[in-house]
């Protein structure tokens, strides 16, 4: 489990980059960015975050990874 605090840091850090560069360079920290969420258990946040991958990356690196989060964060909030 990720220091919450550390955590909270990296998420306005990649926010930051994200906003400062819109492109393919952003997208190892849109993942990342949805990674943290998920281990910090902000579910509802790191699903928008993975929506907006798959969105945004459908040919990326980790479209896999996002893929299964996402549908696994699905499914567990329809329970």
């Amino acid at each position: 489990q990720m220091n919450s605090g550390y955590s909270m840091r990296a998420i306005a850090n990649l926010e930051n980059f994200i906003s400062e560069h819109p492109g393919p360079e952003s997208e190892q920290a849109r993942f990342l960015l949805a990674e943290c969420h998920y281990n910090l258990q902000e579910f509802d946040k790191a699903l928008v975050e993975y929506m907006a991958y798959i969105q945004t990356y459908p040919e990326g690196a980790w479209i896999e990874m996002a893929k299964f989060r996402f549908v696994s964060l699905r499914e567990t909030k329809g329970k």
